[in-house]
């Protein structure tokens, strides 16, 4: 079984993702892969030539923090950046999956974007107010940056479940296992 959890940055999916994971899932963290995918040459080659040197870090390396900032706070460069990684990190996740035969939770914030549809059996949207998202994500983020990326987000209509998380951790283990209550794994 492929289960997707998506939702907005900030929601609580890597905690509903982990949840899964003690009951036996393998996660794939897709903002790891992407993170990863910083370190190719060839897209690595291409944020240079688009967004200039001020991306890199001593090490000549993308410098996933300058980046973030440059293109956070510009829907432009971020759309710029999504169409630079995303051909790739698509290839990856199939890559990834094909490979593991347990069940497995992909995690990721770009469900539409990267076609999850396609690989995942069921999906689970992760839900929070939008004051629990500027908590959860100050000081690492600013509200323009959060706003900046969540309008540039599309939410999925495609989901299975929904699980809204603005409760405790107890509530949302209940909640995950409600969802495997109702899954044939």
């Amino acid at each position: 079984m492929i289960i997707a959890i998506t939702g907005h940055m900030g929601v609580g999916k890597t905690t509903v993702a982990n949840i899964f994971k003690e009951r036996g899932f393998i996660i794939i963290d897709v903002d790891t892969l992407g993170h990863e995918l910083l370190n190719d040459s060839t897209i690595s080659e291409r944020l240079r030539g688009m967004f200039g040197i001020q991306i890199l870090g001593r090490d000549l390396k993308v410098d996933r923090k300058k980046l973030s900032k440059l293109v956070f706070n510009n829907p432009n460069s971020l759309k710029k950046l999504n169409e630079i990684v995303h051909p790739k990190l698509k290839l990856k996740i199939q890559e990834v999956v094909s490979k593991i035969t347990d069940n497995v939770i992909i995690d990721l914030a770009l469900y539409d974007e990267l076609e999850a549809d396609k690989i995942a059996d069921k999906t689970i949207l992760v839900e929070t107010d939008v004051s629990n998202i500027y908590e959860r994500l100050n000081p690492q983020y600013t509200k323009s940056e959060i706003l900046t990326v969540m309008n540039n987000q599309n939410i999925t209509s495609n989901f299975d479940y929904i699980v809204e998380n603005n409760g405790t951790i107890q509530d949302l283990n209940g909640k995950v296992e409600q969802i495997l209550g109702k899954i044939k794994l």
